[in-house]
């Protein structure tokens, strides 16, 4: 009877394991393949993209008036987000902007747009449109 619940608890740590680490190999990236770089001066154009390369969206936070930058939309079956980054600015004045960075890869063929907003965390509906691009995956 112990044998059977090993098995079977042994087989539910394996899918477990599994569950997590295709996320994980979804994102490895060669060194020779360098993700192209898109910032707010790429606001409201196209990116086309092949199947598996990878895009890194970097923008500046001000933090004016209290705003942060919101996690952005996209669709999941056309594109993984595989890391998100946080810069603070080690010289500079005070309240110089960091910059937040995230790392997507293309997963299949199609369309999706990433937006990204910007709101006050006290205040549920105030939020503004920061960044918009359209990824075409060929």
């Amino acid at each position: 009877m112990l044998n059977i619940f090993t098995m079977k608890l042994n087989k539910l740590v394996f899918v477990f394991c599994i569950g997590f680490s295709p996320g994980i190999a979804l994102c490895q990236t060669s060194k020779q393949q360098a993700p192209v770089l898109i910032t707010l001066d790429d606001d409201s154009k196209k990116l086309t993209l092949l199947k598996g390369e990878f895009f890194t969206l970097e923008l500046k936070n001000h933090l004016d008036g209290g705003f942060v930058l919101n996690a952005p939309q996209f669709d999941p079956l056309i594109l993984v987000l595989c890391k998100h980054s946080k810069k603070t600015p080690l010289n500079g004045p005070i309240g110089a902007p960091g910059i937040e960075s995230w790392l997507f890869k293309a997963l299949k063929r199609g369309k999706t747009k990433v937006k990204v907003t910007s709101s006050r965390p006290w205040m549920k509906k105030d939020s503004v449109q920061t960044f918009s691009n359209e990824i075409v995956i060929k």
